[in-house]
């Protein structure tokens, strides 16, 4: 199991807490309780407040809820996460639509280019391996495929090593990112599942550079 998480939508059961807040920072609560991936335009937040959401629900009710009478729909990506877009004008049932399959194969794939890459180069450094530690942050990825900028939205416990993991997002590429890409991407590098063999089965070994261009 990879130690980058850029989604998984599963119908689970978790227990939130969460009351009324901007939205930006629910969204962030949202993906540190579900560890789930969301996709969106961080500015379609601005300005906007969640609804409290405190029970035991499935991500995708609870993020449903969160979101309710915002302004805002929640479309699943298959095997991705969620989507979250503005409701069309005139179109009252946006919210409970998919992305079409299309969109989340071309999702997935580029998922999955993303997680291989970011595996090889935390992998690169000893105190940035994945495994001792916990982050979320947030990618905004160019049209050439390249990072161009990077946000921690928590800390990895050590400030060192924050500043050296937002190096290393900082200037990856991916490749063209696929069209209809919502932006900033959202990740979770987490200590679940870790294995001593991780860096290997990447490709990568601690201490040694590896090439991800």
């Amino acid at each position: 199991m990879s130690l980058i998480h850029l989604a998984h939508a599963a119908e689970k059961f978790l227990d939130f807490n969460l009351p009324t807040m901007p939205l930006d920072r629910a969204l962030e609560a949202f993906g540190r309780i579900s560890k789930e991936q969301l996709l969106l335009d961080a500015s379609i937040t601005d300005g906007r407040h969640s609804n409290s959401v405190v029970g035991r629900f499935t991500p995708e009710a609870a993020l449903r809820q969160m979101v309710s009478g915002s302004g805002l729909a929640v479309r699943a990506v298959e095997g991705q996460g969620f989507a979250i877009v503005p409701v069309p004008t005139g179109n009252i049932s946006a919210s409970s639509r998919e992305v079409p399959p299309s969109s989340a194969q071309r999702f997935e794939s580029y998922s999955a280019t993303i997680q291989i890459a970011l595996g090889r180069v935390l992998c690169e450094r000893v105190d940035t391996t994945p495994g001792a530690y916990r982050t979320m942050a947030r990618l905004w990825i160019g049209a050439d495929g390249m990072v161009d900028r990077a946000q921690l939205l928590t800390s990895s416990g050590d400030a060192d090593r924050d500043a050296l993991l937002k190096a290393r997002f900082r200037g990856l590429a991916f490749g063209a990112p696929p069209s209809g890409l919502p932006q900033p991407i959202t990740l979770l590098v987490t200590s679940e599942g870790a294995s001593a063999d991780y860096c290997a089965r990447i490709g990568a070994i601690p201490g040694n550079a590896v090439n991800i261009r």
